[in-house]
């Protein structure tokens, strides 16, 4: 893979090099929308309490991105703008 034309995993973008199979390919991409009743309702230690103050728990619909390469087929996972799977880039050493 030539590095001038490597293009990192990108949040929504539609081309990027995969972070499975290093190639540059387009991806398609989709959503998993979770929503949690009622997150006080489990509150009942400090560990969860603590995580209920965390930013991203303030949003109760949480959601997953997916991207699908189309030269390999493989999923990444992100959180909110965040690659989250997999967690080590094919041209990473």
């Amino acid at each position: 893979m030539a590095l001038n034309t490597y293009s990192p995993p990108t949040f929504s973008a539609k081309n990027f090099n995969c972070p499975h199979c290093g190639e540059l390919a387009e991806h398609a991409w989709d959503e998993i929308h979770h929503s949690e009743p009622d997150y006080k309702s489990t509150a009942l230690d400090s560990k969860r309490v603590s995580t209920l103050s965390d930013p991203d728990y303030s949003d109760r619909n949480h959601v997953i991105s997916i991207s699908r390469c189309q030269n390999c087929n493989l999923y990444s996972l992100w959180r909110y703008s965040s690659l989250i799977y997999p967690t080590k880039l094919i041209n990473e050493s």
